[in-house]
């Protein structure tokens, strides 16, 4: 008979490496990327946090959370994403 599977089950003593990108992009605000109502004057840029795999691949198999922690000057400065 076969071994019971671990599959789904955290495994202790075990590590798992995958490879991923994070990173940031800003695209200054103007005709091809119009202020969105209420941003205030001040503001310049819109900008996108991001988390991909490698040539990208789906990475949502194995990365179920991801927590963003930004300066505490913005507004919802801890942004849980699942």
């Amino acid at each position: 008979m076969a071994p019971p599977s671990n599959l789904g089950k955290r495994v202790k003593g075990t590590q798992v490496c995958r490879p991923f990108i994070y990173g940031t992009t800003a695209i200054p605000f103007g005709p091809q990327n119009p202020k969105p109502p209420g941003v205030p004057d001040d503001h310049t840029h819109s900008w996108q946090v991001f988390v991909k795999g490698l040539d990208d691949t789906d990475v949502t198999y194995w990365l179920r959370r991801i927590q963003f922690k930004l300066h505490e000057s913005i507004p919802n400065h801890t942004n849980p994403i699942n």
